[in-house]
């Protein structure tokens, strides 16, 4: 029984990498990214000095549509480091299949300020929409994966972690990628709604972590309390 248990602790310690490299190489990745994108953002140069106070105004509004990409590229971004960041509080070690998948997360993050480009200067077409909306989905889903291949079998966490949160935060991280999906459906009759749906992503996860940490709390000590009640 005890040699068992030494070749396991063995193969353990052989197979297992560290899991703050991959945190500290995927915290470089999104703020490497993360402030790319801002350079897309250029005020035009060529107004002419006698002009500049009374059509300044209007460049300014010319810049709202890459404004609105740029704002919704980098709260997603946010939202999907958080979700990262969050899988590797549970996350104890790594493999060099996890490894692997982190990688390839970070290549698809890596594309992000490619399709927000493409999207900032081709607002009114469906292919941009398209390649930045599948670019994010694919994000999305690589962190599922990540999330199911870490957890499956206790693989790479504790065996005392909660089943129900296990299954909770697979669920909040599908939920960007399928409203990316749809979001695809919709550019097909709307582009400007596209665009609008994306709002969702950051809307669900504060609606979520609200309901979970507040509101559901809530409601289980009211029903505990009426329980005590009708007992009485």
């Amino acid at each position: 029984m005890e040699e068992n248990k030494s070749l396991k602790h063995l193969m353990f310690s052989n197979d297992s990498l560290s899991k703050y490299r991959i945190e500290a190489l995927t915290d470089g990745v999104f703020a490497i990214v993360m402030t790319l994108m801002i350079l897309e953002l250029k005020f035009p140069e060529d107004i002419p000095g006698h002009l500049f106070s009374t059509d300044i105004q209007d460049h300014l509004l010319l810049l709202l549509p890459k404004l609105e990409n740029y704002a919704i590229s980098f709260i997603v971004l946010g939202v999907y480091w958080i979700r990262h960041q969050s899988q590797f509080n549970i996350i104890n070690y790594a493999n060099r299949i996890l490894l692997w998948i982190n990688i390839i997360f970070l290549m698809f993050v890596a594309l992000i300020p490619f399709t927000t480009s493409f999207m900032m200067n081709y607002p009114n077409f469906q292919l941009p929409v398209i390649l930045y909306t599948s670019n994010l989905s694919l994000i999305g889903f690589l962190l599922y994966f990540h999330w199911k291949y870490a957890t499956n079998n206790f693989r790479l966490i504790d065996k005392d972690v909660n089943i129900e949160y296990i299954n909770k935060s697979s669920r909040l991280t599908l939920a960007a990628p399928f409203i990316f999906l749809f979001s695809i459906i919709i550019s097909f009759f709307s582009i400007r709604l596209s665009l609008t749906i994306m709002y969702l992503v950051p809307i669900v996860h504060i609606v979520y972590r609200n309901y979970v940490k507040v509101i559901k709390p809530r409601v289980k000590r009211k029903r505990s309390a009426k329980h005590e009640k009708t007992q009485e």
